[in-house]
């Protein structure tokens, strides 16, 4: 579903990527993590193309951003870190028509898909308020229903529980169990080690521009032990 063919990426004469190849099979739900600055936003922004490659080629379902944009950005979804794919002057409502529009859905679809998302993120009781009005969880809330507004097969998430209190973090992650049921995949970089290792299939580690590959399946030590060790030059 998603590739890294020999990508690399760099600021000025800092190496932030170098050479990273990996596949993430279709319907699996991966964990980015590495420490902070290691490069995971800068991955997902590349990804989704809101950063341009040094070098390398980023393929989903087979098509490159490069070679066939359009068919690209119609399979993912994000969630972008500090909530920037919503408009806090907004309402849920309008922000979600807004994305939904800006992508060509048909007016019917909109409606339907609208109210499926409120009622699947229980955000009925705060879907006419203004974004900025609303509490940090809520406000991701809305991320989360706006990055997938277009039903997309790959979803993105840049710190998703960042800000959430239990409850809601709970219902996310219930939710994001239902999309791996639908056969979505889903990438999530977190420092929410519990949160991940009750989710993830699989881990990559980011470290030194680097990528190691993590089968969950094949290993008893938690996400946060094998930060912990790689961070230290163990070895699983």
């Amino acid at each position: 579903m998603l590739e890294f063919i020999e990508v690399s990426h760099s600021f000025g004469d800092k190496k932030i990527l170098s050479n990273i190849s990996f596949t993430v099979n279709k319907g699996s739900i991966i964990g980015l993590i590495g420490a902070n600055g290691a490069g995971k936003t800068t991955m997902i922004r590349l990804a989704t193309g809101l950063m341009k490659l040094s070098s390398g080629i980023i393929k989903v379902a087979g098509y490159s951003l490069e070679e066939s944009p359009r068919e690209y950005q119609a399979k993912i979804g994000a969630v972008l870190e500090g909530k920037r794919n919503i408009y806090l002057r907004m309402n849920t409502i309008e922000n979600l028509r807004y994305f939904a529009y800006l992508r060509g859905l048909s007016s019917n679809y909109i409606t339907k898909r609208i109210e499926q998302l409120v009622a699947s993120l229980q955000m009925e009781a705060f879907a006419y308020k203004e974004v900025y009005s609303l509490s940090s969880g809520m406000q991701q809330k809305a991320a989360i229903a706006c990055s997938l507004i277009h039903d997309p097969e790959l979803i993105f998430l840049d710190e998703p529980t960042v800000a959430l209190d239990y409850e809601s973090v709970n219902l996310i992650y219930q939710y994001l169990h239902e999309l791996k049921k639908q056969g979505k995949t889903l990438l999530i970089t977190s420092h929410d080690f519990g949160f991940l290792n009750e989710l993830v299939d699989a881990a990559l580690f980011l470290e030194n521009g680097t990528i190691r590959f993590l089968n969950m399946g094949e290993t008893k030590s938690s996400i946060k032990d094998i930060y912990l060790m790689m961070s230290k030059g163990e070895k699983t």
